[in-house]
């Protein structure tokens, strides 16, 4: 049995939320956006840049699920507020881009687990379309 895209992102956030506290005592707030759990924490991008450990720990960025974002295939997105970095700026990135910029080994892991659903989910439907 094949584990949905959802899970799969959501189990993967379950394991980066210890790292987005940052290196000084910034905290991962969990919340509700649009009836949904979001997490807001300290930019990991461009939270390392500012002169006060004030303002670098500030919940400044957001994971947040989708809502009817019919046009996405992601079910969760990142958001920096400040957009202080190439990294961060330019507007909301898929969970799958996050990762990809923010984490590359635990990417490629993420990816090859996606990728494996997604061909087994192709399989079971080239099996009943051959049924028909």
């Amino acid at each position: 049995m094949y584990m949905h895209e959802t899970s799969i992102t959501k189990r993967y956030i379950d394991l980066l939320l210890p790292s987005l506290c940052g290196n000084e005592g910034g905290e991962v707030e969990t919340h509700i956006y649009k009836g949904q759990l979001a997490y807001k924490f300290p930019c990991p991008f461009c939270s390392p840049f500012y002169e006060t450990k004030e303002v670098r720990v500030r919940q400044m960025a957001k994971l947040f699920p989708a809502t009817k974002m019919e046009y996405s295939s992601s079910s969760w997105f990142f958001r920096c507020r400040r957009s202080g970095t190439p990294e961060c700026g330019g507007g909301i990135k898929s969970f799958y881009n996050f990762l990809l910029i923010y984490n590359p080994p635990l990417f490629n892991e993420y990816k090859k687990e996606l990728d494996a659903m997604f061909k087994e989910k192709s399989n079971k439907l080239k099996t009943c379309i051959k049924c028909s």
